[in-house]
């Protein structure tokens, strides 16, 4: 049976990281905006495009810390599984 106290952890630590997120996205969304204005019309398909292959580049070496991080998944399941039992 999971530990109710493993779960507020696990939930706040996935606000945290929720909230850095969108903290993140929304402070560089401005600088973004006005460096594809400065670069002008003739310029922006090749930012946009490098933008895709930097994407495209970390992509996989995220997944690769994701695949390493330590998995806190298995011990939060049983009570929401629980939870959820009675609605399916």
């Amino acid at each position: 049976m999971a530990d109710p106290r493993s779960e507020i952890a696990a939930s706040i630590q996935a606000f945290l990281a929720f909230f850095c997120l969108l903290a993140a996205y929304f402070v560089l969304r401005p600088a973004r905006y006005q460096l594809g204005g400065a670069v002008g019309a003739v310029v922006r398909p090749r930012f946009y495009a490098a933008t895709y292959v930097v994407t495209l580049g970390l992509t996989p070496v995220f997944g690769g810390l994701a695949a390493r991080s330590e998995d806190r998944v298995p011990e939060a399941l049983p009570l929401s599984r629980r939870r959820a039992q009675p609605t399916i």
